[in-house]
Parts: structure tokens; C-alpha cells; sequence
């Protein structure tokens, strides 16, 4: 019976982690090619809250008001964005018994469509000083990346970067820091543990044991492959809009209901 539990365990653990890879990895790719189309489209990411704070304080400093409300407003829609998400999954987390992603990117699948749609008729929308009048479709885009940013939420208020990867390059920068720093330990310690007591202890030998924890390996390969997945889907992003405009955003538009329809039979399984 405990060999058939741990199994059971062994396996729910392997489908919460390819779970987590495959969602993380789709999301942070769909970020990466939005927030290029927004750079491209508008001259502004669409997903950096924090240089859209600076960018607002910059342009308030030249007098450029309209912009400086704009770039301020943006924050606020990125805040309402993940508001719905958590509305949308009832205040609860991803990891929680009977939750899916099913309404918040099939939101934000709606939200891309109709800039697409809509900007797809305009040739500059880029927002300047004296040029801002498409900036709703900039705010739609920093409500959808909002709304996407939190469905990865879990417990204790952590989460899944996909819409950044400032805070992913830092988790990836402790893990390996960790790794390093466990694997080296016992070959720094060990040579004065000997010197003093002349002796080893076994127990130098379990930081090595903890270097390969499966959970902190875990974290690490979801983080490399986010950032991976941004990365690509930025480049496509970009080149993208050069020769479709804004009508490359159907790509994370059919990735985003693919996500649905897989979540959807995975919720039914469930059941």
C-alpha cells in the first residue's frame, strides 16, 4: 500500500510540475510577443509596470501631461486586470482542487482580438506628445497582461512570473546561487573540519543531497524555460509585426484557447 501511495504521489507531483512548465512556458511566450507588438505598436511595453511609473514621472517633468496620465493609467489597468483574474478563479490560486484558467484567458484572448481587430486598420499608433488617441488600445493590452500575470498566482501570494522577468531572472539567479553555494560547501568546510578534529563527518555529505532536491530543481527548470519562452516569443513578436502588423496577435490568441480547451478536459477529468 505505501509503495502504491508514493507512486500515486510521485506521479501527481510529475503532472503538477509539466503542468506548471507547459502553462508557464505557453504564457510567458504569448507576454513576450505582446509586449514587442506593444513596444512596436505604441513605443510603450505594455506589461512593465515599473518604467511605466518612470515614464509617467519623466513625461510629467517635460509638461507632456496627456502622456504622463496615459503611461499612470496604464498601472491602474494592469491592476485592474489581475483584480479580474482573481474575481474570475473566485479568489483562489491555480494549485487549489477544482480551479482553471478557463475564463481569465479566455478573457484575455477577447481583449486581443479586439485590438487586433480594431488597430489592425491604423498605421502609427505610436503614443507622442502630440499623437495619443488610440491610447485605449494600450490600456486593453495593460489589462490583458494584468489579467495574465496573476493566473499563475499560488499560495502565500507567490507566483509564476510570465508577463516580466525581472523577478524570474532573480529566482533564477538565487536558485543557482543556492546550488553553487551547497555544492562547494562541503569541499571548502571539510578540509578544516579534518585539520581540527581529524576527522570527516557524514554529515558534510548532505548539502549535496539537497543540491538535487526535486523541488528546487523544479523551480529552477519552470524559470529557465519562462524566461526561454519570452524570449522567443518576443523575437517572433517583433518580426511579426513588421511584415503583419497588428494582426500577429492571433498567434497568442489561438494559443490562449488551445490553453482553455486543454483546461477545460482536464477540469472534466476532474469531475
Amino acid at each position: 500500500m505505501e509503495t502504491s501511495h508514493s507512486k500515486d504521489n510521485q506521479e501527481s507531483l510529475i503532472l503538477k510540475v509539466s503542468r506548471k512548465l507547459g502553462l508557464g512556458s505557453l504564457l510567458s511566450f504569448v507576454a513576450g510577443l505582446v509586449n514587442s507588438v506593444g513596444f512596436l505598436g505604441f513605443g510603450l511595453f505594455v506589461s512593465h509596470v515599473s518604467g511605466h511609473a518612470t515614464y509617467a514621472a519623466v513625461e510629467y517633468s517635460k509638461h507632456y501631461y496627456i502622456l504622463a496620465i496615459t503611461s499612470s493609467t496604464a498601472v491602474l489597468f494592469f491592476i485592474l486586470g489581475s483584480a479580474s483574474t482573481a474575481i474570475l478563479m473566485r479568489g483562489k490560486t491555480v494549485e487549489e482542487q477544482g480551479i482553471t484558467l478557463i475564463l481569465p484567458v479566455i478573457l484575455e484572448a477577447i481583449l486581443l482580438f479586439y485590438v487586433m481587430f480594431e488597430a489592425f486598420y491604423y498605421s502609427d499608433l505610436q503614443l507622442t506628445y502630440d499623437s495619443y488617441g488610440h491610447a485605449n488600445f494600450f490600456l486593453v493590452l495593460s489589462f490583458a497582461m494584468g489579467i495574465q500575470n496573476a493566473t499563475l498566482r499560488k499560495k502565500q501570494g507567490a507566483h509564476i512570473r510570465t508577463t516580466h522577468m525581472t523577478g524570474t531572472a532573480t529566482d533564477i539567479g538565487s536558485s543557482l546561487g543556492t546550488i553553487f553555494y551547497l555544492s562547494f560547501r562541503p569541499l571548502i568546510i571539510a578540509p578544516l573540519y579534518i585539520i581540527k578534529y581529524r576527522k570527516l563527518s557524514a554529515s558534510f555529505l548532505i548539502p549535496l543531497k539537497l543540491v538535487y532536491s526535486r523541488q528546487q530543481i523544479d523551480i529552477l527548470i519552470v524559470n529557465l524555460f519562462t524566461l526561454l519562452f519570452f524570449g522567443v516569443g518576443a523575437i517572433i513578436g517583433t518580426f511579426g509585426f513588421i511584415h503583419f502588423h497588428f494582426f500577429i496577435l492571433i498567434v497568442p490568441i489561438f494559443i490562449l484557447i488551445m490553453i482553455a480547451i486543454i483546461e477545460f478536459f482536464i477540469g472534466s477529468k476532474k469531475l
